[in-house]
């Protein structure tokens, strides 16, 4: 298994190494860290501790750099979705998308999914 480095951009050397996460991204004084299965965490850039934990949300990368995810609901082919906010952990949800399969992306300020009709559908996000 391959192993997530964090390097000090100053002098290069080795912050912390971890095999849980396949890849991060940054989110203000935090990085936004997933793991192979999509479970997504806070982390501290410097130490590499956890600091929160999303649960089974599951990010959906924000060209604009805002934080965006997904989550099931209970009912079939619906998702919740929120922003994240990676200071504290939380989300807020925004709405939910219904009669989805379950493909999402966020584009111009709107969720997109493909619906289980072979349609697409937009929520706004603003």
């Amino acid at each position: 298994m391959s192993a997530l480095t964090a390097l000090d951009p100053a002098t290069g050397r080795t912050l912390w190494t971890d095999t849980r996460f396949a890849y991060v991204r940054p989110a203000g004084a935090y990085l936004l860290a997933t793991t192979p299965g999509g479970t997504m965490f806070v982390l501290d850039p410097t130490t590499g501790r956890v600091r929160g934990d999303f649960g089974g949300w599951r990010g959906l990368p924000d060209p604009g750099g805002l934080h965006y995810a997904i989550h099931p609901s209970s009912d079939r082919d619906t998702l919740w979705y929120g922003e994240l906010d990676p200071a504290r952990a939380t989300v807020r949800i925004l709405g939910m998308a219904k009669h989805v399969a379950g493909q999402c992306d966020i584009a111009a300020g709107a969720l997109v999914c493909h619906r289980i009709d072979a349609s697409v559908a937009v929520w706004r996000l603003a």
